[in-house]
């Protein structure tokens, strides 16, 4: 792996997993707009990730900042989807670590914690990686792993910003912003999978995540 690439290899997270295993990420969406019903599932998720995860900040303070918004540490179970996401990307960062020629060895922090708001179970990730010799990689998601998939008028209700990455195929469905509509971020991505879709095989958690990532995205 040359250092350019390594560079970019970031903490796995679902929105890239699923973008993978979908074949790239640009598929037209074909979702119809609804009303929004206030306090649905996902209007709940998209108001608790812009009360923690809504601005740039670095590791330390997104989790300084979740016990105040009512978030509770807690460690995914190993076996549990959260707990093989995270290892994912643990496993991530160690392999492009061993490929940069450096003599340390790669960073990788993660911090759980879960909430339950309008009756939802949420879970909110922040997580940290670092190749040696190379920039940060930071992630920081709320998941509501039972959630329904966001309608049109869901994320035009949260942002008037189009997406230029849609996909809806094969109970997929994906709202990329990059570069993200909110300064500081690279990337912003709103993804869902359904339990049920033949991706599931793939990857190791389902239902509804929002995601910001801070760190280079560079293309090669």
């Amino acid at each position: 792996m040359s250092r350019r690439r390594a560079s970019r290899v970031v903490v796995a997270t679902l929105a890239v997993a699923l973008l993978a295993a979908c074949g790239g990420g640009n598929a037209t969406a074909n979702i119809g707009a609804v009303a929004v019903r206030a306090g649905s599932p996902v209007s709940t998720a998209l108001a608790e990730f812009d009360s923690v995860c809504g601005r740039p900040m670095d590791r330390d303070a997104y989790v300084a900042a979740a016990p105040g918004a009512g978030w509770v540490a807690f460690e995914p179970a190993a076996e549990s989807p959260l707990g093989r996401l995270i290892a994912i990307g643990r496993a991530e960062i160690r392999d492009a670590s061993t490929q940069t020629g450096e003599d340390t060895e790669g960073r990788f922090e993660n911090s759980a914690f879960r909430k339950t708001a309008n009756g939802r179970e949420l879970v909110l990730l922040v997580t940290e990686g670092q190749i040696p010799g190379m920039e940060r990689n930071l992630e920081c998601g709320v998941y509501d792993l039972a959630a329904p998939a966001p309608t049109a008028a869901e994320i035009a209700a949260w942002t008037p910003t189009s997406a230029n990455t849609r996909v809806n195929e094969q109970g997929l469905t994906v709202y990329g912003w990059q570069p993200a509509f909110r300064e500081g971020f690279n990337r912003i991505t709103v993804t869902h999978l359904d339990p049920s879709s033949p991706l599931s095989s793939q990857i190791p958690i389902a239902g509804l995540s929002i995601t910001a990532f801070q760190g280079p995205t560079t293309a090669e």
